[in-house]
Parts: structure tokens; C-alpha cells; sequence
């Protein structure tokens, strides 16, 4: 009786939420925004079911579409897994370094964060995730090459400062 009187239509309107918010404690890392009791209403509606309980027209509509929230949360977080993980792998003065390829990122999410809903057109959907990831993998790439590059630098360096640049030997 508790969990029915608190499926109304407000929770329908969870689903108008942008797909993605940015965190703003955390230095722009990105996180999926879908809400954690639509989560337990598609659990609740499933056990529900099972038992044969008369289930709210709401819940029951939102259930219905299980399957398609559940790959688009999934894609979503992909998304999200991508973008964090290039912020994730650069200090303050890389980001300053990669500002340009970071903004062109940027500009590739926009849409999750301002104007994509969990409702939005599958069309719409499914080419935000593709082209999304798309250019994650592309600044990864980048990233990493830059990265690698850092690294054999820096071996190099070290072998440098490590070689005996002239020897002495003891006369005889």
C-alpha cells in the first residue's frame, strides 16, 4: 500500500530529465541522470506482476518500457564512462594543453546535457550515443598518444642523464 501511494505522475515527468548532468564538485566529470526510483519501480512492477497485484496505470506504463530504458541507460553510461575517463586522465595543465580538442567534446555532449530526454526520439537517441562515443574514442586517442609520446620522452631522458657522456682513464 506505501509503494503504491507513492507512484503518481510526478514520476512520469523523471523521465523529461536531461540524460546526463555535470558534476560540479568533482571538476566537470560528467554523470548519467536517470532517476534511482524509476530504477526500483521497474523492479517493484516486475514483482508486483508476479504476484498478480492490480499495478498503477503509471508504474505500469512506465514498466512497460523496461527494456528500452534499460540499453539507453546502459549506452548512457557509456557515454559518460568515455568522457570521464579522458578528464580522469589528465592533470590541470594537460586540460590546458587539450582545451581546444576538450571544448570539440564538449560541443559533441552538449545536446545530452541540455537538451536530450529519457522521452527524446530513439532516432535522436541512438545517434547522440553513436556520435558521442565516436569522438570520445577519437580525443582518447589523442590523449593517449600524447600520453605514450610523454612516456618515451621521459625514458629517453633518463638514459640521456644516466650515459657517461666522456671517460676518463688512468694513465699507465
Amino acid at each position: 500500500a506505501e509503494w503504491f501511494g507513492s507512484i503518481d505522475a510526478a514520476l512520469a515527468r523523471k523521465l523529461e530529465y536531461n540524460l546526463i548532468v555535470i558534476e560540479e564538485d568533482k571538476h566537470g566529470l560528467l554523470m548519467r541522470n536517470f532517476d534511482k526510483q524509476l530504477l526500483s519501480v521497474f523492479n517493484e512492477v516486475h514483482y508486483w506482476e508476479r504476484l498478480h497485484v492490480e499495478i498503477p496505470f503509471v508504474a505500469m506504463e512506465i514498466a512497460s518500457q523496461r527494456d528500452k530504458y534499460r540499453v539507453l541507460c546502459e549506452h548512457v553510461l557509456l557515454v559518460v564512462r568515455d568522457y570521464n575517463k579522458i578528464l580522469e586522465a589528465l592533470d590541470a595543465e594537460e586540460r590546458k594543453l587539450f582545451h581546444d580538442r576538450l571544448a570539440y567534446l564538449d560541443r559533441r555532449i552538449t545536446p545530452g546535457v541540455t537538451k536530450l530526454t529519457w522521452t527524446s526520439g530513439k532516432t535522436m537517441l541512438d545517434f547522440f550515443v553513436k556520435e558521442a562515443r565516436k569522438y570520445c574514442k577519437e580525443v582518447e586517442a589523442t590523449v593517449d598518444s600524447y600520453k605514450a609520446a610523454n612516456e618515451r620522452i621521459s625514458a629517453n631522458c633518463k638514459i640521456m642523464a644516466e650515459t657517461l657522456l666522456i671517460i676518463i682513464t688512468k694513465k699507465k
